[in-house]
């Protein structure tokens, strides 16, 4: 990433917290911090869930010898299949449990890539989160998530592997596209959308939002909800100008730490869950604990990370302009294993990094 960019995300933190302090939100942190920590061992911290979307359809139809791409109205914005919409109800209902058997706050928030797969996981998982807790004894054990909100800065790599895993003439999803089909691009036969600034394709959710007849998504989502970052770069395949992976660490960190300072300076409790992709939740972890991308590993459908911070630390770095780093604590890491399912790797992955 660079200079400017960097320059960008300090100046965003700054505003935000600008902002919410001229509203009584961070000034009045201090104040009340000792009867938060008081009521909650865990409220000196920050703790936020990041997962991955479920299963994609075009990778099962890809895998089952179709090709979901070619004849998609909207080739780069793949839904979840069936067992995906069901991987996200179970992360749901499972994280329910597993936060009380950690002794973390329940779900408050969920936040989510624009893409279509994650925002139906993220509606999955809510379903899920609010069915759980309807069967829960403990009446003190009652809070439920707010609506789903979309957070632009969640959204997919924005790189040459994704482009072509949809925007070339023989793109079947693969991501890099198929090795025997790599090679020069002809600018006439791929895919008019990549030609152009990524952000009209981003911009395009609100309008493309329903995800299927009976999840009654409109319930689900707030759909009055501002993002608080963008991609700010006019990202294209032709001409080949496409994101790096700092800048991608960088607008997911900045994600994060955004809504989650917003959620401090309003004087809110519980975790958070956010919903992105394979690559970029990788690439969150490195930037959030300081640790190699190995230490993750390959992120599976579902899988999910749990991250903690002192709260105190991380309100510090921001009050004086995010240009310390403030690492996290991983308690979880690339977990899955509750969806008690053989996990298969997707296939047909691009040799070419």
């Amino acid at each position: 990433m660079n200079a400017d960019n960097n320059s960008n995300t300090d100046k965003t933190i700054d505003d935000t917290i600008e902002t919410t302090s001229l509203t009584g939100g961070l000034q009045g942190q201090a104040e009340c911090e000792q009867t938060r920590r008081s009521s909650s061992s865990s409220s000196s911290f920050v703790t936020i869930v990041v997962a991955r979307h479920g299963e994609r359809q075009d990778y099962v139809v890809r895998d089952s010898g179709g090709n979901w791409v070619q004849s998609a109205p909207r080739p780069w914005d793949p839904p979840l299949s069936e067992h995906g919409l069901e991987q996200g109800y179970k992360l749901g209902t499972h994280l329910v449990g597993e936060l009380k058997r950690l002794d973390l706050p329940p779900i408050a928030g969920i936040y989510t890539s624009p893409l279509l797969r994650c925002r139906q996981t993220a509606v999955q998982a809510r379903k899920g989160i609010l069915d759980a807790l309807s069967r829960n004894d403990d009446k003190h054990d009652k809070q439920q998530p707010q609506k789903v909100r979309v957070e632009m800065g969640l959204v997919e790599s924005i790189n040459d592997s994704w482009y072509r895993s949809w925007a070339c003439k023989k793109s079947d999803g693969t991501w890099g596209l198929r090795q025997a089909f790599r090679g020069p691009e002809d600018v006439a036969t791929l895919h008019p959308r990549a030609l152009e600034p990524v952000q009209g394709i981003l911009s395009e959710w609100s309008s493309h939002w329903i995800l299927s007849s009976d999840t009654n998504s409109e319930n689900h989502f707030d759909l009055n909800y501002e993002s608080l970052t963008k991609v700010e770069e006019p990202y294209t395949f032709h001409p080949h100008f496409v994101e790096s992976d700092d800048s991608q660490r960088a607008r997911m960190r900045q994600a994060v730490t955004l809504v989650a300072a917003k959620h401090e300076a309003d004087h809110k409790d519980g975790t958070l869950l956010f919903f992105s992709h394979g690559a970029p939740v990788t690439h969150l972890f490195e930037s959030l604990t300081g640790r190699l991308r190995k230490d993750h590993g390959t992120s599976s459908y579902c899988c999910y990370s749990i991250y903690r911070v002192d709260k105190d630390a991380f309100l510090k770095t921001l009050k004086e302009g995010g240009n310390d780093i403030v690492y996290w604590e991983a308690l979880q890491i690339n977990q899955a294993e509750y969806l008690h399912e053989k996990i298969v790797r997707e296939e047909h992955i691009s040799t070419q990094s």
